[in-house]
């Protein structure tokens, strides 16, 4: 789709991955695209495999989410449910309120979609956490350069 894009404005193509299944492969490809500039949405991933199921490959998941993150690609994450399948974030039977979910409540998925999400240490992406400092920092320091800018004005 990069190399013959539609010819539109506002136009974004999305990348679906489970990271047990997919792997440097489709980063390059997804790779690729970028440097055509062609505008990405990863609309649904995967700590699993393709079918929904099977082992989670945590490391892998890592991996994805730090090229995301490097390429400020957005993502939805499959699934938010409490089917008996590897990729669900919820336990089987679990009660569905709209939030407020316990690690209790959470499938090994679950958990480590909820710490990547927090930025936490041992489970999830790290980076995420210093990516934000990053840019705190940096707009805290464009604020203060269009301050004195203002200031400096007659």
């Amino acid at each position: 789709a990069a190399s013959d894009p539609l010819q539109s404005h506002n136009l974004a193509y999305t990348l679906h991955f489970y990271a047990a299944s997919h792997k440097e492969f489709l980063r390059a490809k997804a790779q690729v695209a970028l440097d055509m500039g062609v505008a990405l949405f990863a609309s649904e991933w995967g700590t699993c495999s393709a079918d929904g199921d099977g082992a989670l490959n945590l490391e892998e998941t890592r991996i994805w989410m730090n090229f995301l993150e490097e390429n400020h690609i957005s993502d939805a994450n499959w699934a938010l449910n409490d089917k008996a399948e590897s990729c669900s974030a919820l336990l089987p039977g679990t009660q569905l309120p709209v939030t407020g979910w316990s690690t209790d409540m959470l499938t090994e998925s679950g958990r480590f979609v909820r710490a990547s999400l927090r930025g936490e240490n041992g489970q999830g992406s790290s980076t995420l956490t210093v990516k934000q400092q990053e840019h705190q920092e940096q707009r805290q320091q464009q604020q203060q350069q269009q301050l004195q800018q203002q200031q400096e004005k007659p």
